[in-house]
């Protein structure tokens, strides 16, 4: 994963060098090559999901979400004759005196008595209005709401209705509580963000990509509003985004995360969201790649949904990503800052917790899962002026950049490093692992099994792609009618031989081949290390055989392992040596690899010369060799040509996670 940090390089002139903002069809390409290789989609049910990480579960129940109702007294969700959220809430129905009482309750919680409950019809079009001819009607005519807006007022109706059970809860200092296990906004008495469709018929302002918003999230006091002041979207489709992984609606809404994090740099993350079909997921973007979580049902589980708006619309700005260690001002915190000296646009922390002044943005770089660099004017307690860098790096260079510096100091016309230190998260370097960790589990999860067999004494010795089985982006081991169990004191296991011919190991075929020259006289020594080495093979027939889920093969005349071994014998050892116990800087393995599995070509290749090692070494190889392997190809992330965004599988088999921690580096001028 990525970490940031800062450092500090002294006086620069107030000159500013942003990068030219892309046309839509430049982006749409820079995008795709971006996506590349970091999209992971949720599958293994056997893990948490991230989902559970950004949106806690609380102890809210069907009876809180039974007395939420619409202005007219409508209930937003029914369970007769089954699970229903209402969209569509009648107006006609209600009375004068539910109208009055209504009008009053959202003017007592809001700050402006023109933001409402009531329906949002300030988009709709001419087209919206029913025609009447007759010219003595004197009332206006029924509009007819779009899904965004009706999306919308029930967003904002769940939003008001929880608002006030928490101020009620609560009537001094923000907490968490069991209902509410986040820590809200303080300082904010009544509600000022908005569920808005305003966008959903007219692009937000952007002088390169017109996007259109189903919904925002946004702080209803601003009046110029930018991508600069969106904290979330929701993303609306009829799409079955599990099956087709609709390439608009996953497109679209990573498009609308760029815009977000090109305005707001400085957010460690954004967290957009999609309904379809009643189904929500969540977008997860940092600076190592996107998440799509794992669907939940909204209809079988509408808690989960009033859990989800309540984290957005009621919790602190952290949970949106905002960096706490920085604050730059806004159209709405102006000039409210009694602590900034004048001309200040916002500050940030040094690592003694001391107040910098952000005087001027010098850079900022654009793109999605980019090192996010930023370049900041700041002016210490003294009036001392520097350069501020803060970026986002790999784990494992993160020092680089002020190791260098320091050699170079003293140097005429090279800028002097001041210091550099990890920005911190709830008193951790910050990194992209803080999400990414909660479910790391599953990427090993075969071997770990295979491990655990082992523990008590089990030995399958008939491992290929037949006894496997795939549930819920899980797999299973089967059929252990060859399976032995491994006698105390032993580390193997004897017998006349088995095992499936084109996944068995070199050693083996070795030694069938000499038991057919003894007319099968000899038994034949089996042990773990056989084992690892055919789930080898299965995992070299996968990644060169199919290139993409439920088995698709692009091209049907591939060339695929099982079929070349099948009928070869006692010739399958030689050949299996060729392929495998080939020079180490050969790469004729990557080579073989699919488009679908690119993403792991680096980790086949530190498969292979771990067999290589072996092999001249005259070693077996163990599950913690292996787990170690994996460990690292993870840390590291060396990807040569990753998977295209719509094909990816799931976190198990295709693309791992940078560590990235935050750095800030100060410097002056020499």
């Amino acid at each position: 994963m990525m970490s940031t940090s800062t450092s500090v390089i002294g006086t620069v002139s107030t000159s500013s060098a942003f990068p030219i903002r892309r046309p839509q069809p430049r982006m749409d390409i820079l995008l795709d090559r971006d996506l590349t290789g970091n999209v992971l989609w949720e599958e293994d049910h056997s893990v948490p999901s991230i989902m559970d990480v950004l949106i806690p579960i609380s102890s809210l129940s069907m009876s809180h979400i039974q007395k939420i109702a619409y202005s007219n007294g409508q209930p937003i969700f029914t369970s007769r004759p089954s699970n229903k959220w209402v969209l569509e809430n009648d107006e006609k129905k209600q009375t004068k005196r539910k109208k009055k009482v209504a009008r009053n309750d959202v003017d007592e919680l809001t700050e402006s008595s023109t933001m409402s409950i009531m329906p949002d019809n300030g988009e709709e079009t001419w087209s919206a209005r029913a025609y009447r001819p007759n010219k003595e009607a004197k009332k206006a005519p029924p509009r007819k709401r779009s899904t965004e807006q009706q999306w919308a007022g029930l967003f904002n109706t769940v939003y008001i209705s929880m608002h006030s059970l928490y101020k009620a809860t609560f009537s001094t200092i923000p907490q968490c509580s069991s209902d509410f296990p986040f820590l809200p906004e303080a300082g904010n008495r009544r509600p000022h963000r908005w569920w808005s469709a305003e966008f959903s018929t007219s692009a937000i302002p952007d002088e390169t990509n017109a996007q259109k918003p189903d919904i925002v999230l946004i702080n209803h006091k601003v009046q110029a509003k930018s991508w600069a002041h969106v904290l979330t979207c929701i993303e609306l489709t009829v799409s079955d985004l599990g099956t087709t992984r609709d390439l608009a609606l996953f497109k679209g809404a990573v498009t609308k995360g760029y815009l977000m994090i090109r305005e707001q740099p400085w957010r460690r993350f954004i967290v957009l969201f999609s309904i379809a079909v009643w189904q929500l997921r969540a977008h997860y973007i940092d600076r190592s790649g996107l998440i799509i979580t794992r669907p939940i049902s909204i209809i079988d589980q509408p808690v989960r949904l009033v859990n989800t708006l309540n984290t957005l619309s009621l919790v602190n700005c952290q949970a949106h990503g905002m960096d706490p260690t920085i604050h730059l001002c806004d159209d709405i915190c102006k000039g409210q800052h009694s602590d900034l000296a004048n001309r200040a646009i916002g500050w940030v922390e040094d690592k003694r917790k001391d107040i910098l002044l952000i005087m001027a943005i010098l850079w900022r770089s654009q793109g999605l899962f980019s090192r996010g660099t930023i370049c900041y004017r700041i002016q210490n307690g003294k009036g001392d002026e520097y350069a501020l860098k803060d970026c986002w790096v790999d784990e494992d260079k993160k020092n680089h950049e002020e190791d260098v510096l320091n050699h170079v100091q003293g140097i005429p016309n090279v800028v002097t490093l001041i210091e550099a230190w990890d920005v911190e998260y709830q008193n951790e370097p910050d990194s992209t692992l803080c999400i990414r960790d909660h479910h790391g589990a599953s990427r090993s999860i075969a071997f770990r099994s295979h491990e655990t067999m082992l523990t008590v004494h089990v030995l399958h010795r008939d491992l290929s792609p037949n006894n496997f089985i795939i549930h819920k982006g899980s797999g299973y081991f089967i059929d252990f009618d060859h399976a032995q169990i491994i006698l105390p004191g032993n580390t193997s296991v004897r017998s006349r031989g088995t095992g499936t011919l084109p996944y068995m190991s070199i050693r083996l075929l070795t030694a069938c081949a000499e038991k057919e020259k003894t007319q099968g006289t000899v038994t034949i020594e089996h042990c773990p290390s056989d084992d690892i080495k055919s789930l080898f093979y299965i995992f070299v027939e996968f990644i060169s055989t199919y290139d993409g889920p439920q088995g698709y093969i692009s091209n049907s005349k591939v060339e695929r392992w099982a079929e070349t071994l099948e009928d070869m014998g006692h010739r399958a050892g030689p050949y299996k040596s060729g392929l495998v116990l080939i020079t180490r800087h050969d790469k004729q393995l990557m080579n073989r690899t699919t488009q679908y599995f690119g993403g792991i070509r680096d980790l086949v290749q530190e498969w292979h010369l771990k067999f290589f090692y072996t092999a001249e070494e005259q070693t077996t190889i163990t599950h913690l060799e292996i787990l170690e392997l994996i460990k690292k190809w993870i840390s590291h992330e060396a990807v040569d040509e990753p998977l295209p965004p719509t094909q990816e599988a799931d976190l198990s088999s295709t693309t791992h996670p940078r560590r990235s921690t935050r750095k800030v580096i100060p410097v002056k001028r020499a």
